[in-house]
């Protein structure tokens, strides 16, 4: 009777235990049956997690496994879940898909080989279907560290903890409806020198705007207060008697009551890492609108917001130039002109302020500026020009009286950069027809008036060229010009000639050996097939195609590059279009449009 009790007894812990514990902890502990390569095996080894950034994977009472001295998991908790992968199975051609940002990946069942953005890669062991008899599911189970690491990430085995540990460094922002991994510059925010910005949710930068997290930074940083009403998307910051109403998506703020316009709206995102939603406000205007000084670090990545002194003028530092302006100038006023070329730029205002200058310090910030020079133009306006010791891209501010420069390289002051080529130049003439040189018209059209649309203040593009006068410039320099401005794309025009007088119309061209694709997607080809398809419409040109050759601007070039015949200058129904000056306004406004285009469809990420 005893012992029959003592049984009962027995049996009714291990019931409780079984009650007890979660399911996927009494798989763990039990010997597996699996049934794969046509043979049923009673699996005793490891039984392996996954973590993303120290976080564990759910895997549905499904553990991973080890074949072949691989860690193999079910891609649909690890990947589809997990990472939040896109992934698809096609189970006719027993063939896997997992895509994540700009990576593909593909394996087929039982087959070592797989395809990674195309190209062929041999795995160490292949992706299997695993049937778990005891749990009755069936599980496609994909070598993990190869995908995990062909996507990007990192991948280490934890041998104590039997997992597998995946990490990435990059933000993963779920905004407009979407996961995207931010590839832009991630800044900190500081407050009278102390960084008041999580590192959890940095700083990001959209349209050359960087957007801080607005809850930490106005409320832990300079004791304001930012309150989100999710009804109507708005976002109200307070500080004192200042107020600010942003609404996410839109580029306009009420300040105090009156509306004012952002270089970009405010967006709210989703940081993946923290698995919290973030308000991203603009930075400047923020500390700006509230009364403080603003100005971005680009040595150390900072926005350095700092309290701001009426009686005194405002000094930024770390890269940066800082000066007053006279009472009575406008900010419509200041105008500014980049002399690159010369490793030179200046601001002019209208009026004679030598004296004011005089007594009024220009504060320069930067070793890389050498030196500011005050002048008076024989147009009767105030001039400070300012010199570099090397090439530097520069970006202008002004709040009320005062105005600073960011000054530094030019792909950490500006967002989409071209370099524009007209083709030949002083003692090339290029193609000569009817009294017309290739030189005159391919600067009219690519300088004299391209200009007006590049660098209007509304432009978005930062435009260099290769020459800026009549002037002779070497194959092999304007193709290395692209790398030395840092551009992102590179535009040569030309013109065309021909013995048949009867060949018409505009080609582009790319050149093979330098058409690899870009992070963001982008190739010579496809640059040079958005410039055929505008102009010839744009223009009504005959359309004679996207052709390779291996042009020395083109070929030796570090970025998307591709060479435009525009027409031929020995057709005379061509040659009346290229030397008229609304045809050459009209062309120089496509060209102008269409980089546009290409930026939008092609982001820079900066």
């Amino acid at each position: 009777m005893r012992k029959k009790r003592g049984r009962v007894l027995v049996v009714y812990l291990l019931l409780l235990v079984m009650i007890i514990l979660p399911q996927s902890k009494v798989i763990s502990a039990s010997t597996l049956t699996l049934v794969y390569d046509g043979k049923t095996v009673k699996y005793t080894k490891a039984q392996v997690g996954f973590t993303v950034n120290g976080k564990n994977i759910a895997l549905n009472n499904i553990p991973g496994i080890i074949i072949d001295d691989n860690a193999m998991g079910n891609y649909v908790d690890i990947f589809k879940t997990g990472l939040q992968a896109t992934c698809s199975y096609n189970s006719s051609k027993k063939q896997l898909t997992i895509k994540k940002f700009d990576k593909t990946v593909v394996l087929k069942l039982n087959t070592k080989t797989a395809t990674v953005n195309g190209k062929k890669k041999t795995m160490e062991t292949s992706m299997r279907s695993v049937r778990f008899k005891n749990e009755k599911q069936t599980k496609i189970m994909v070598p993990v560290r190869f995908v995990v690491e062909n996507l990007g990430y990192t991948y280490t085995w934890d041998g104590k903890a039997k997992k597998g540990r995946i990490k990435y460094n990059w933000l993963e922002l779920y905004k407009d409806g979407k996961w995207g991994k931010y590839v832009g510059t991630k800044a900190k925010i500081s407050y009278n020198g102390k960084v008041v910005s999580d590192a959890n949710m940095p700083g990001i930068i959209e349209n050359a705007t960087v957007l801080m997290d607005g809850t930490k930074v106005v409320t832990n940083g300079l004791g304001g207060s930012c309150v989100y009403n999710s009804k109507d998307k708005t976002v109200t910051v307070k500080k004192e008697k200042d107020s600010i109403v942003y609404t996410l998506g839109k580029k306009t703020a009420v300040v105090n009551g009156q509306n004012k316009q952002l270089e970009t709206a405010p967006i709210r995102v989703k940081n993946r890492a923290t698995g919290k939603y973030y308000l991203m406000l603009p930075a400047r205007f923020t500390a700006n609108e509230l009364g403080y000084v603003y100005d971005w670090n680009s040595k150390d990545k900072i926005s350095e917001i700092t309290d701001k002194n009426s009686n005194t003028p405002i000094t930024v530092t770390n890269g940066s130039i800082s000066f007053r302006l006279p009472d009575g100038v406008k900010k419509a006023d200041v105008k500014n002109t980049d002399y690159y070329y010369k490793k030179q730029f200046s601001v002019t205002i209208p009026g004679n302020y030598l004296d004011f200058y005089k007594k009024n310090t220009i504060n320069i910030n930067n070793k890389v500026v050498t030196g500011s020079k005050v002048s008076v133009t024989s147009a009767g306006k105030t001039k400070i020009l300012f010199t570099t010791s090397k090439l530097q891209g520069y970006k202008i501010h002004i709040s009320g009286n005062d105005l600073w420069i960011e000054v530094g390289n030019p792909k950490n002051i500006y967002k989409n950069i071209v370099v524009l080529d007209c083709g030949h130049g002083g003692t090339d003439p290029g193609a000569q027809s009817g009294g017309y040189n290739e030189k005159d018209v391919t600067y009219a059209i690519l300088y004299r008036y391209a200009k007006t649309y590049f660098n209007a203040n509304t432009s978005e593009i930062k435009a260099y060229w290769t020459r800026y006068n009549d002037t002779f410039v070497t194959l092999s320099d304007r193709a290395a010009y692209a790398n030395t401005v840092g551009a992102d794309l590179f535009i040569s025009l030309h013109m065309n000639s021909a013995a048949n007088t009867a060949a018409k119309g505009t080609e582009v061209y790319y050149s093979t050996s330098n058409n690899t694709k870009q992070k963001n997607g982008l190739t010579s080809q496809k640059m040079a097939s958005m410039f055929e398809k505008k102009l010839v419409s744009a223009m009504g040109t005959v359309s004679r195609g996207v052709k390779s050759a291996n042009y020395t601007v083109i070929y030796r070039n570090s970025v998307p590059a591709i060479l435009v015949e525009l027409g031929f200058i020995s057709n005379s129904s061509d040659r009346a279009n290229l030397v008229d000056a609304s045809f050459q306004k009209k062309t120089a406004k496509n060209i102008y449009e269409t980089t546009k285009q290409v930026f939008a469809q092609y982001p820079t990420g900066r």
